[in-house]
């Protein structure tokens, strides 16, 4: 069963690759999924055999679901469609979300910073989606350099209305059909948030202004009591802090760039990267700290170490400046198409290319099973911890 199930992920990867699977992140999901083949071989195939991202996001839970079951009898003795029947039935004890933030401006600072501050939402509005949360922060907190600033790396207006649209998806298509059984939505919100409720963020604007927009959708009628967001965290939720918060990291990804494959690919782009560069230094898109800003898993090494000389960078003067690192490069290209701002120079071609080598990056540093546990590692106990405090209290 091991071998068929793991031809079914081999056939799902190609599948990936042609295209059905739309997310990248559903690579990530079948390198999780394939991990416990060996370990759970009686698990029915078809729940390795996704489409879709949130298919695979839908197949590895149920097949945690089974697996936490732990009843090889069941698996051995029952048909497929049993099991699923057995798995569906089970009553879910909590529902945990992790999103991203919304629309917003470039983390990078650009030239027309007015511009960009024409997107924000106004302070009052700010106000309005804040005013039943109370924001627990680390009073010493180094920003972290994706933070943001003023106006760059900030949530937007559409942003906000984005993340207000998905708290109204989750409310009717997620979380009425997972609380517990004995919870009712509407009952909930007229009860004091935190017996039920746990919000978790990033100590940046742009994800606590997020959650804050997604809790009015998800909480229409918001509880007279303050929902308490915890940013005490930020460096356990993401997989580039500064400095890395375990032993080895930086050291693993500069291992992993310096390996055969990834310097190959890397010096066959590298012409694009020079190219995009020159081509936003000449339009006058950049600000004069673009360059002072380095962030993603990989890039602060690579930030470091990507130098060309000022004649293929259009300098005008003796100073030597940086490539643009891949992941800076692909972040002002998406904000500047969005925005109809992409310098005549730069074609979608380019865009498309830049993003999909960023993302490649990402994933040939991730995919590796000893940097994606240093990377994740905090973030998944935390929401093991969580799970098991719901088994604690619902038995």
């Amino acid at each position: 069963m091991a071998a068929t199930r793991r031809s079914i992920l081999s056939t799902a990867r190609e599948t990936s690759d042609s295209g059905t699977i739309e997310d990248d992140h559903a690579h990530l999901l079948l390198t999780v999924a394939e991990s416990y083949a060996d370990a759970y071989p009686h698990a029915p195939p078809s729940l390795l055999r996704p489409t879709t991202f949130a298919g695979a996001m839908g197949a590895l839970l149920l097949l945690l679901l089974l697996l936490a079951n732990q009843d090889d009898h069941l698996a051995a003795n029952s048909s497929q469609d049993e099991i699923l029947r057995q798995a569906l039935i089970l009553t879910p004890v909590q529902t945990q979300i992790v999103h991203r933030h919304g629309d917003r401006t470039p983390i990078t600072p650009l030239k027309d910073e007015l511009f960009w501050s024409t997107l924000l939402p106004t302070e009052e509005l700010l106000d309005d989606i804040g005013r039943h949360t109370n924001i627990i922060r680390l009073p010493d907190a180094k920003p972290h350099p994706a933070g943001g600033g003023a106006v760059y790396g900030r949530l937007t207006v559409d942003g906000l209305e984005m993340m207000k649209e998905l708290g109204t998806q989750l409310r009717s298509d997620v979380v009425e059909r997972l609380m517990p059984g004995h919870y009712e939505m509407k009952e909930l919100e007229n009860v004091d948030p935190s017996t039920w409720l746990k919000v978790s963020s990033t100590d940046f604007s742009r994800t606590i202004q997020s959650v804050q927009s997604l809790l009015m959708g998800l909480l229409p009628t918001m509880p007279n009591a303050d929902i308490e967001i915890d940013a005490r965290h930020t460096l356990k939720m993401i997989p580039d802090p500064q400095p890395r918060r375990y032993v080895g990291q930086a050291e693993r990804e500069r291992e992993l760039m310096n390996s055969p494959d990834f310097t190959a690919k890397e010096e066959t782009m590298k012409s694009l990267a020079v190219r995009m560069t020159n081509a936003l230094f000449h339009s006058g898109v950049l600000g004069e700290a673009a360059l002072n800003v380095s962030f993603g898993v990989g890039e602060d090494e690579a930030a470091a170490d990507a130098v060309e000389s000022p004649r293929d960078l259009g300098s005008s003067n003796n100073d030597t400046q940086r490539i643009l690192p891949w992941n800076q490069l692909a972040e002002i290209l998406i904000c500047l198409e969005k925005r109809d701002r992409l310098p005549k120079d730069i074609s979608p071609q380019d865009l498309k290319d830049v993003a999909e080598h960023n993302a490649w990056r990402w994933f040939a540093l991730l995919s590796d099973e000893h940097l994606a546990a240093m990377a994740i590692k905090s973030l998944a106990k935390k929401m093991i911890m969580n799970g098991a405090e719901a088994v604690d209290i619902f038995p």
